[in-house]
């Protein structure tokens, strides 16, 4: 045969075809043992890869979220705080002895419902060369560079890690289906919706969401431990000394704003030279007189001097923390959060109580804040630029420099003018056309309008959304 023909002709060329066929059992088995290590390695990317598309990058880029703490004292953050530096005495406070510095040396948190507007505030006073902030995921290390994530002071009430309380909710619920489908004359006992993470941590026992001054985690070595975190984010101790506004953004700082604003003053003196400010009556009035900026308004604040909205300072204001709270229309909000793999499982109707909730425990600490904003994000996209450049002032900063206006208009052009738009036509569409979501519609209205209602300071209604 032709085949036996050729290795007689060739029988070097036999033996190493033999050699060949020898060792293929081997490199076989080898791939076998390979194979497992391969489909771990691709089921391991495609998770990522799925996570980073949901959540951001910021989980996979952990440089940020290893950055190493600042080991400053709670002395050396005093003297940051007066617009000192933290080496030599001989640094100067300001000009003439003004309050300048005062006014140069604030940390402003964001806060208000996830999903509500905080993200795209954030993004905007960030621009501003004076403001010191977390950058991007990419550089922070967490998700959407929420301070929340990158310490371990107060709690994060489970945000951040929701899509594995919805799946663990998912199961409860099957598990109830499968239940009442095996027994349909015995009714399953009713499980509460989970009251962790986005959309359901405000439904907690207040004992465990609303923190207050009291608060046993109010003490000088924390405020120094949060700050030493935080610091190194803002840029380290170079772009402390630069920056006049530290900036920090976290939804769940509308829970927590007194226990804030009490660890983060704590221990801080009025300013060595005895320097008091006179009042500061360009600013939002606190307590029950807090008021909501609203576009209206905008036209007797935004010509103030400059120098009305500094901190106030003396011993009667030791606050150096100022807080912006930012909210939404309260179904556009839940409809928007349903789109969040955080809240499967979580009806429209928890997500509306979860922002009553939520906006209860605001309004209640708006008395005892000693510097505050508050608008809604139905009136910021009307006038971004606007709102923008009112928080500026009142931060203390100008916007003399022509970079920074040219920064701050191109930002806002990425603002959109209506973001219920979408949310309102599909709701309201299925509510004029399906009789059961009609129905629902009627029912959440029904029970839950007179608390938004209740809430007068964010002047919202269910009637009006379709």
């Amino acid at each position: 045969p032709r085949g036996t023909w050729h290795c007689r002709l060739l029988p070097g060329r036999s033996s190493r075809m033999r050699a060949v066929e020898d060792s293929r059992p081997s490199a076989r088995a080898a791939g076998l043992r390979l194979l497992p290590l391969i489909l771990g390695a691709l089921f391991v990317a495609s998770t990522l890869a799925f996570w980073s598309a949901r959540y951001g990058v910021g989980f996979l880029l952990v440089g940020g979220s290893l950055k190493r703490p600042l080991h400053l004292s709670a002395e050396q953050w005093t003297r940051l705080f007066e617009g000192r530096h933290v080496s030599g005495d001989s640094a100067h406070v300001g000009p003439e002895g003004s309050c300048e510095a005062v006014r140069n040396r604030t940390v402003v948190m964001i806060g208000g419902p996830h999903r509500g507007g905080t993200t795209l505030l954030w993004r905007c006073l960030r621009v501003h060369p004076a403001v010191a902030h977390f950058g991007d995921s990419s550089d922070s290390g967490a998700d959407f560079s929420e301070g929340i994530f990158l310490q371990d002071v107060y709690p994060d009430f489970g945000v951040g890690s929701g899509a594995l309380h919805a799946s663990m909710h998912r199961q409860r619920q099957r598990k109830r289906a499968k239940k009442r489908a095996a027994s349909p004359d015995t009714a399953a006992p009713y499980v509460p919706p989970r009251t962790r993470g986005v959309g359901a941590y405000a439904l907690a026992p207040e004992s465990a969401v609303h923190l207050l001054e009291s608060d046993a985690r109010v003490s000088l070595d924390n405020q120094v431990r949060l700050l030493n975190t935080f610091g190194s984010h803002w840029g380290g101790v170079r772009a402390l000394e630069e920056a006049s506004v530290w900036l920090e953004k976290s939804p769940p700082n509308a829970v927590m704003s007194r226990l804030l604003q009490a660890l983060l003053s704590a221990g801080l003196q009025a300013p060595a030279s005895g320097l008091r400010c006179s009042p500061d009556t360009g600013s939002t009035p606190t307590g029950r007189n807090a008021e909501l900026l609203t576009v209206a308004g905008l036209a007797d604040d935004i010509d103030e001097p400059s120098g009305a909205h500094g901190p106030r300072g003396g011993p009667e204001d030791q606050s150096r923390i100022r807080f912006i709270f930012i909210t939404r229309h309260p179904l556009a909000n839940a409809l928007a959060q349903q789109h969040l793999t955080d809240c499967a499982g979580l009806a429209l109707e928890d997500l509306v109580r979860n922002w009553i909730a939520m906006h209860r425990y605001l309004d209640e600490d708006l008395a005892h804040l000693q510097h505050v904003r508050v608008l809604r994000l139905e009136d910021f996209v009307q006038a971004p630029a606007r709102f923008v450049s009112l928080l500026w002032r009142w931060m203390g900063l100008d916007m003399e420099s022509e970079n920074i206006r040219e920064a701050l208009h191109t930002v806002v052009q990425e603002v959109r003018p209506d973001p219920n738009g979408r949310y309102r036509s599909q709701y309201c569409a299925g509510v004029r056309t399906e009789p059961s979501v009609r129905r629902a519609h009627t029912t959440l209205v029904q029970q839950y309008n007179g608390a938004v209602e209740q809430l007068s300071l964010f002047n919202y209604t269910l009637l009006d959304f379709c």
